[in-house]
């Protein structure tokens, strides 16, 4: 990737949330079971929505592809990039309770909040929250 790209990133999102190493992106270019592996010029993790407006205009301006990945729960390989150079935008730092509204049983919540955190919060407030899944401990609600 060039390097003058790579610098406008960590510019936006900081050093420690653009991942280069082989190693470090192997953990977001493969399914749990291992069936589908992957390849990206770099995975980030950005912490806002700021953020990501400001990497995907830079994105769009470079003509860069960009994958989105929440839990990386899937099973069909949709969060997966298949194509070097495309980069994965891990949502996984996305993840904050912005307001709990129990009057009108609502909860407004960032993409990368765990499927179990909401069950949580329902439960302690009983409301009823009607999707339940097997991955609902690393699954996000961005990515249902």
């Amino acid at each position: 990737m060039n390097k003058d790209i790579i610098k406008k990133i960590i510019a936006i999102i900081g050093n420690k949330n653009i991942l280069l190493d082989e190693d470090e992106k192997n953990k977001y270019l493969s399914e749990w079971r291992g069936r589908y592996k992957g390849k990206a010029l770099a995975v980030i993790k950005p912490n806002s929505t700021s953020e990501i407006s400001r990497i995907m205009r830079l994105f769009h301006k470079e003509n860069i592809k960009v994958i989105p990945q929440g839990g990386n729960t899937g099973l069909v390989g949709g969060q997966i990039s298949f194509d070097e150079n495309h980069i994965v935008l891990s949502t996984e730092r996305l993840n904050n309770i912005r307001e709990i509204n129990i009057l009108n049983n609502s909860i407004t919540a960032e993409s990368g909040v765990l499927l179990s955190i909401i069950h949580n919060i329902c439960d302690e407030n009983n409301i009823l929250f009607p999707l339940s899944l097997a991955s609902e401990g690393s699954c996000t609600i961005g990515g249902n």
